[in-house]
């Protein structure tokens, strides 16, 4: 939802009326709750952080309430502000602690190239127990942010007089709405203002807080359950759920039973509207469900009656991409797909010949492990009948094919080539793990930098485990392969490169840093002219290495080292093998 007002995605959207008409209904709410709402306190200003990343801060919702308003201080400047609120299924220390990212959050609201100093209203109805999220900045969506921080993480405030503590919450981009990875820490809050107002309007006020089942689900019989939920004062005894299957009524569910007022758990149940409907493969449904008549009168508030989604059952077989009638036309809308739905079983595309100018970005696919897994590979077997090119703008799309949060994803016997002579990293193996490059030509430009933005494949800082590069021709770039870990004692682990061939890389072809248990063999590496130091290949900080059958080539440069060890096995002790290996150094 590009933006250039103020605009609100509510999680409860009732589906019998017209957006613009929502939008209306909305700011007659809002306009009679404004002198209720409250600014949450926030830490002082302490600085500005100008970066291509947003932060923010999370907390746990002490009780239910309303999001009724919006804004990124004044402190940090006027340009734009950029917003985005979170729910996330999960406490975030536990599940995505940095470098651990998460993608398993509802976006609740976003806003960005909004072109204003005022607080944005919306109106977004938050539960007790909800881990709630919010990121923001001021700047052009996509570009520089400006971000207001503190000084200090985690900081105590309140809701309602009940306490609240917040701790940094960021995501390692600038671009709105962020689909990608979030993460926490316990570091500087940056500062967002959140004006709330009480959840309890009225004395009979029953809704719909949350379609259950189906999700992440295979093609198949599934029952249809909701939540329900009492939002009034009054004990809730009997209510009237209607609900639609892609837009078609369905029986209405009449409710009976106690919901009480007294917490969480007594204010909500379970109710399953249908029992074994039956869901196709590659068809999305639409479920909306809505609530009247809460104890046998009229709802008086409406904007928390409804909840909507649309579901589809993940994907399993052998697809193609490309060519003629394909089942996908790029790759972008196979990811789409496995993003979006996840995997059922073992699933394969076989990419038709031909020039494919896009860029490819997995996240976490629901259902993958390492019985279903997902290849992609051309459908010819050659690996020059597939090329896939993409020239990164910067360091917020410095990739071709980024694997993200992805697990057991493999991609085999194709080219793929960056054009950005600057920012030309080809491979981002982002937080992934069990992740596989092979038989591939992965291609950059040729470059007269020492900078890693031009590393050919890049993955440091994320632990990117059991990574797999194997029988890839690696060209060009300043680094062939940037790999590293978190630290030396929280080392990347198993990860295997093998059977490639590296060339012309400008500053070194193999970066090693806090891995460990890494195995490097039958590797040709061959450097010619490039930075006046020649380092062949980098081993830092790593133990329990098995480099073996290798050979490296240098010649051309000013002065030369082949193989740099550096306190390998120290920190954590541990024995390596370097045997059988070949290394020259000519011209120096």
């Amino acid at each position: 939802m590009q933006s250039t007002t103020p605009s609100c995605q509510p999680r409860h959207t009732r589906p019998i009326i017209s957006g613009l008409f929502f939008t209306f209904v909305l700011f007659m709410g809002l306009f009679a709750t404004t002198s209720a709402q409250t600014m949450m306190q926030l830490p002082p200003y302490g600085s500005t952080y100008t970066s291509s990343q947003v932060r923010g801060y999370w907390f746990q919702a002490p009780t239910d309430f309303r999001i009724v308003g919006v804004r990124v201080p004044t402190d940090v400047g006027t340009a734009a502000q950029n917003i985005q609120i979170f729910k996330v299924n999960g406490n975030p220390s536990v599940i995505c602690t940095y470098p651990t990212l998460t993608t398993n959050y509802t976006t609740l609201g976003v806003w960005y190239n909004v072109n204003s100093t005022a607080m944005i209203p919306c109106d977004i109805l938050v539960q007790t127990g909800d881990y709630i999220g919010i990121v923001g900045a001021r700047g052009t969506n996509g570009g520089t942010l400006a971000n207001s921080y503190d000084g200090s993480s985690p900081y105590n405030t309140s809701i309602f007089g009940l306490p609240v503590s917040l701790t940094r919450f960021g995501h390692q981009g600038s671009t709105f709405p962020i689909t990608g990875g979030v993460w926490t820490e316990n570091s500087t809050v940056c500062r967002v203002e959140m004006y709330y107002s009480s959840a309890v309007t009225g004395p009979n006020d029953a809704g719909i807080y949350s379609i259950d089942s189906p999700v992440d689900f295979c093609a198949g019989q599934h029952d249809v359950k909701a939540t329900l939920k009492n939002f009034g004062t009054n004990q809730l005894t009997s209510a009237t759920i209607n609900w639609t299957l892609n837009g078609t009524p369905q029986t209405a569910y009449n409710w009976t039973g106690m919901l009480d007022t007294l917490n969480l758990a007594s204010r909500q149940t379970q109710v399953t509207l249908a029992s074994n409907m039956t869901f196709q493969s590659g068809v999305p449904y639409t479920i909306a469900a809505w609530t009247t008549m809460p104890n046998g009168v009229t709802d008086t508030v409406t904007s928390n009656d409804s909840s909507i989604v649309t579901v589809q059952a993940a994907i399993s077989g052998t697809f193609t991409i490309g060519g003629a009638s394909p089942d996908y036309a790029t790759f972008s809308d196979a990811v789409s797909d496995l993003n979006s739905y996840g995997v059922c079983g073992p699933v394969v595309f076989n990419v038709r010949s031909g020039t494919y100018n896009e860029q490819i970005s997995l996240d976490a696919i629901a259902g993958a492990s390492a019985i279903n897994t997902i290849t992609f590979q051309s459908e010819s077997g050659n690996r020059a009948d597939v090329n896939v090119t993409y020239g990164a703008s910067g360091t917020g799309d410095n990739w071709v094919m980024k694997f993200g949060d992805a697990e057991f994803v493999t991609f085999r016997n194709m080219t793929m080539t960056s054009t950005n002579a600057s920012y030309c990293r080809v491979v981002e193996m982002g937080t992934s793990t069990d992740c596989t490059v092979e038989s591939c030509e992965l291609i950059a430009p040729t470059v007269g930098t020492t900078s890693n933005y031009a590393a050919v494949v890049y993955g440091y800082g994320s632990n990117n485990h059991r990574s797999t590069i194997n029988d890839c021709g690696i060209r060009n770039g300043s680094y062939g392969i940037y790999f590293g870990g978190s630290s030396n004692t929280n080392t990347q682990d198993y990860c295997v490169v093998t059977n490639n061939e590296i060339t012309n890389s400008y500053y070194t072809a193999y970066y090693s840093y806090y891995q460990g248990f890494e195995t490097f063999a039958d590797n040709t590496i061959n450097l010619g002219p490039g930075y006046s130091y020649m380092y062949l290949t980098f081993f830092y900080y790593g133990h329990d290495a098995n480099i073996e059958r290798n050979q490296w080539f240098g010649s051309g440069r000013n002065y030369a080292y082949g193989i740099y060890f550096y306190y390998q096995n120290y920190y954590v002790p541990g024995n390596t093998r370097f045997v059988n290996n070949m290394v020259t150094l000519t011209g120096q």
